[in-house]
This record gives structure tokens, sequence and C-alpha cells, in this order.
């Protein structure tokens, strides 16, 4: 590997990383929230699977924010993909 591709791999695995973290921490973060609703509302899980049946479309800024997000993970994705077939 030159050092232009041993760059673009690290680059890419930082980036994978912080994304992986965000994951981890929103993750968390649902979980104990779900917990904490479960144990505060007694109608809480039935309402959840009732929302999950029928899900709400996010706001604009929410879906332009996941779309942004989606799409620099395939363009990461892409970008290794190219880089492993070389």
């Amino acid at each position: 590997m030159n050092q232009a591709e041993t760059s673009a791999f690290f680059n890419l695995s930082v980036m994978l990383e912080k994304q992986l973290e965000t994951v981890i921490a929103n993750q968390r973060l649902v979980l104990a929230m779900h917990e904490t609703l479960k144990s505060l509302l007694p109608k809480y899980e039935t309402e959840v699977l009732a929302a999950l049946a029928n899900p709400q479309q996010p706001k604009k800024e929410q879906q332009a924010a996941n779309q942004a997000w989606e799409t620099n993970a395939k363009k990461t994705l892409l970008a290794l993909r190219s880089l492993s077939q070389l």
C-alpha cells in the first residue's frame, strides 16, 4: 500500500470510529429513556409499539441530518470497497 492509500484508510477508520461512538452513545441514551419511561408510565410500552407500527415522518431538519449521515456512511463504505479492490 502506498502513502495515499494508508492515509485514506486511517482517515476512514477515524470517521467510522466516531460514527460508531455516536451510535453507541445514542443507543445507551434511548435504552435509558425507554427504561425510565416504562417505569413511570403504565401505557408507555403499548404506546411505543403503536408508534413503531405507524411511524410519523420526522421534521425536515431531522430528515436532512439523517440523510446526510446515511450518505456519508455509504460514501465511506464505497471508498473502503474501492481501496480494498486495488
